[in-house]
């Protein structure tokens, strides 16, 4: 199997976007730039760049027109190459209206890879609902209800227009877009948009008539005789306006409004679906406004929205009894049921408190506050899932009486992730892990071992004379004999313990909290007989042959001989050189008395 092509298969066809990239730096060696190397599919959909436009550009100086922000970018990328280790940021682009979750990582020198993650609808989702949720009973703002419609559909304007009650005359509410440029619109026109109440018109009607969302060609094919054409026309030429939509907005088959959504040439009406269930829950929305007798039925708008909602949702009370829990959320838990979810209590229930949940929960409504949190689960049914949740209070006359939560599967990110982070720490032929994991994951272990104050060891492993089996056999038996070692080594370590290939021929073993040094001594001694010995293998003619191999081992222990990485790992290599200059194939390993 080619493994460079199944990585570079899952990297092109992945779902998350994926960017590598090469630092461009200054005379003084600060970095002012960076040059695109290469990009997948989903980088091109989510950011709108074609690969060909961006490989061998400069961010900065070609492809941004915001330099300042790409300078911006470009120092935080600075950052993840001299630190060398993953950084995780949110950003949001003017440019493509969108919000980014970044990972970044350095797998090598003055060079990153980004994989990035367009979290807009997401955050949209939740900023909606909550202004569903905050808004029921106020006065409505109806421009931010506008500036809902173009985030979601990518329109440049939007004219919000609401119905009287006899379904047929209406009012321009609100406006979104460029101010400046909509003051020049009404003086086109000879009046202010906003306010101004129009006659009902039979012919917008019939062209729109049946259907949710209808798409105009042109401004002109819209306005009809409402407007002068040779304005119109005008008006397309000074905006630069391409499609016009109208999407109505109804309420059990009764028309309660509509916006008008102009897109700038070349753009095109985006997340139809989405914005298919806004327009939805708007109606809902603005019903429950509406009709002041009905407003204690508000919180049944909002479960209809989150019923809907690509996401899990859940309400609890202050208690952690679950209040409700959508479709979506019964799915992502495997539960059986509505009525079986009920049954759990979010601030009691073990699996929720062990993972974290719980605590955030309380975080969430004892200080008020909105909490984003993101955690590995296992479910009462046996689904185990990656989320991110968002904790939000519910409060009624200024007091908190629960919480609403959006929990997003992630798993499928987290994977993807993970297998980009083994490809990076992972040798290619003996499938150990490289020396990235010397500054990654080995630091991280002493951590552990260090906070608990047990004892863990660091043995060093090289290869008796294998420069001489490559010479007398041939680098492919070295390389099957490099394999054939590593496959040994691996079947005698536990899940926290860590196999590193250091160079050609040597290895590093990390034993993870053994308790007692004496514990690491028969481990060692087992490593060792395992390795040493006839390996079996295969010459070209497939005619099996055997090659002898013995190795020398050389100890050291934490915190005994070091509290660092490098200190341990001279102690083990002065060890191993004893070994060596007393005669190999033997190892070496100095106890406490």
């Amino acid at each position: 199997m080619d493994l460079e092509k199944v990585y570079a298969d899952s990297i092109s066809n992945a779902q998350c976007a994926f960017a590598y990239h090469e630092g461009v730096f200054d005379d003084a060696g600060e970095m002012v730039d960076y040059i695109f190397l290469d990009v997948n599919k989903a980088f091109e959909d989510i950011t709108g760049l074609k690969k060909e436009d961006v490989v061998g550009k400069r961010f900065v100086r070609d492809i941004i027109r915001d330099e300042e922000h790409g300078v911006q970018w470009a120092k935080i990328y600075e950052k993840v190459m001299k630190e060398r280790n993953l950084i995780e940021f949110e950003e949001y682009s003017e440019e493509n209206r969108k919000f980014f979750s970044v990972k970044a990582f350095s797998p090598e020198k003055n060079r990153f890879a980004s994989l990035i993650l367009d979290r807009t609808i997401e955050k949209k989702l939740q900023e909606i609902v909550q202004y569903f949720i905050d808004s029921i009973g106020d006065n409505v703002d109806y421009e931010c209800i506008a500036k809902f419609a173009c985030d979601i559909s990518g329109a440049d304007y939007a004219v919000f227009n609401l119905f009287d009650k006899n379904g047929l005359d209406f009012t321009t509410v609100a406006v979104q877009g460029v101010n400046e440029r909509f003051k020049k619109l009404s003086k086109f026109l000879g009046f202010e948009i906003v306010g101004k109440r129009w006659p009902y018109d039979p012919i917008k009607e019939e062209m729109t008539k049946g259907q949710e969302i209808t798409i105009f060609n042109a401004l002109h094919d819209l306005t009809g005789t409402k407007i002068p054409k040779e304005i119109t026309l005008r008006l397309e030429k000074v905006f630069k306006i391409g499609i016009v939509a109208v999407a109505k907005i109804r309420k059990d088959g009764k028309d309660l409004g509509d916006f008008t959504l102009i897109f700038k040439k070349n753009n095109r009406f985006k997340n139809e679906e989405l914005f298919l269930l806004y327009l939805s829950q708007l109606g809902l929305f603005l019903e429950k406004n509406r009709l002041a007798s009905e407003l204690n039925e508000s919180q049944k708008m909002f479960y209809t929205l989150a019923e809907y909602a690509p996401v899990g949702f859940l309400s609890c009370n202050t208690k952690g009894t679950i209040t409700y829990a959508n479709k979506r959320l019964i799915e992502l838990m495997g539960s059986s049921s509505y009525d079986t979810t009920k049954k759990i209590n979010l601030l009691e229930f073990t699996n929720l408190t062990e993972c974290g949940f719980s605590q955030k929960l309380k975080e969430c409504m004892q200080n008020e506050k909105n909490i984003e949190y993101e955690f590995a689960y296992k479910s009462l049914w046996g689904k185990f899932n990656w989320l991110r949740s968002y904790f939000t209070p519910i409060k009624e006359n200024n007091t908190v009486i629960g919480a609403n939560i959006v929990i997003d599967d992630i798993t499928d990110n987290k994977t993807f992730e993970y297998d980009l982070k083994e490809k990076v720490f992972r040798d290619p032929l003996t499938r150990a892990y490289n020396r990235h994991a010397l500054e990654n994951k080995l630091p991280s272990r002493l951590s552990e071992v260090k906070l608990k104050g047990t004892i863990c060891c660091i043995a060093i492993v090289d290869i008796d004379n294998f420069k001489e089996i490559n010479d007398n056999f041939g680098h492919k038996a070295g390389d099957a004999v490099l394999k054939y070692l590593a496959t040994r080594v691996k079947k005698e370590l536990r899940e926290d313990d860590l196999f590193i290939r250091t160079g050609g021929d040597e290895f590093l073993i990390y034993l993870h909290d053994i308790r007692e040094e004496k514990n690491a001594s028969n481990f060692i001694k087992r490593i060792f007989d395992k390795i040493t010995g006839s390996y079996r293998l295969m010459d070209e003619n497939d005619e099996p042959y055997k090659i002898y191999v013995s190795c020398s081992i050389g100890a050291a222990f934490f915190p005994k001989d070091g509290s660092s990485v490098e200190i341990l790992m001279a102690k083990a290599d002065k060890a191993l050189y004893k070994v060596k200059n007393s005669g190999k194939s033997n190892y070496q390993i100095e106890l406490s008395d």
